[in-house]
């Protein structure tokens, strides 16, 4: 299923988002460059937050990436605004939604004040997900941070833990070593339905083929140079059987390609072939090596 970003309009229906031959991915039209109010660097916001407290304030300023402060309108004075929690975004990001997003980061104010609490996200408008969590959770996780009611606590113990772990986040964003991974789930945004996707990745990046990457590169991107090569040598070629190898492989190619395509859509998922005993046992026999 190829995955359609930087939309507005989605599907008119669950079941239409769940059957459709492309994912939609939803985007916001706002470029952070027009919200310069409450989003920016960290160092430059997060102190403006009334429910985070001042001993994290001084840590969060640390983090690389962009913030964005929830606000509050205050009815007394026009245009006056109370801050107050935190959403944290790559550095990259362009546009405030769950594309960019890493966590949201807030305050018990009064409950308990020395931690704050770190979810997915908690949004009353626009698309309620954050693409990164996952990672995030997984490297929260390991560093064995609490975890309460699928939320976690960070304390002044392991805040700077933390920090180090959402720069790590946003800094590995910019070289794009994550991969991403679609999911069933359905976000209803504006009156319409949109798909929903997780980057993948943290400390060992592993990718179909199996291997670990230190930089994502769609796997299309090498296959004109792959056919080129092959064409060289059909091109080159004048022994009649070797010939008839390569076209068989391209042929086995051409149906496995095909079966999963046809698998991935009427199912709806990307689903992980596991291992095609024959056609690998086929592809040694032909491979001529």
């Amino acid at each position: 299923m190829k995955p359609v970003f930087e939309v507005q309009k989605g599907f008119d229906n669950p079941s239409e988002a769940l059957n459709s031959s492309a994912y939609k991915i939803y985007r916001s039209r706002t470029r952070i460059s027009s919200l310069k109010f409450y989003v920016g660097a960290a160092k430059d916001h997060i102190e403006k937050s009334n429910t985070i407290p001042v001993d994290f304030q001084k840590e969060l300023s640390k983090f690389e990436g962009i913030v964005s402060i929830g606000r509050t309108k205050v009815t007394e004075k026009q245009n006056s605004y109370e801050f107050k929690n935190v959403h944290l975004y790559v550095s990259n990001c362009e546009t405030l939604d769950g594309f960019s997003r890493i966590c949201y980061v807030y305050g018990l104010r009064g409950e308990r004040e020395n931690c704050i609490m770190v979810k997915e996200c908690a949004r009353s408008r626009g698309d309620n997900y954050s693409a990164y969590y996952k990672i995030l959770s997984s490297l929260l996780k390991k560093e064995e941070f609490l975890e309460e009611n699928n939320e976690f606590v960070i304390t002044k113990e392991n805040i700077s833990t933390f920090i180090s772990l959402v720069n790590k986040i946003s800094n590995n964003s910019q070289k794009k070593i994550y991969s991403q991974q679609f999911t069933d789930e359905i976000q209803k945004v504006n009156g319409s339905y949109f798909n929903t996707f997780y980057w993948d990745g943290g400390t060992n990046v592993k990718y179909s083929n199996g291997t670990s990457l230190k930089e994502y590169k769609d796997p299309t991107d090498n296959i004109d140079s792959y056919l080129e090569k092959i064409f060289n040598e059909i091109d080159n070629t004048s022994d009649a059987e070797r010939l008839r190898v390569i076209g068989n492989k391209l042929v086995e190619f051409g149906r496995f390609a095909e079966m999963k395509a046809n698998l991935m859509q009427k199912n709806n998922v990307k689903h992980k072939i596991e291992k095609f005993e024959s056609f690998s046992e086929k592809h040694s026999e032909t491979s001529g090596t």
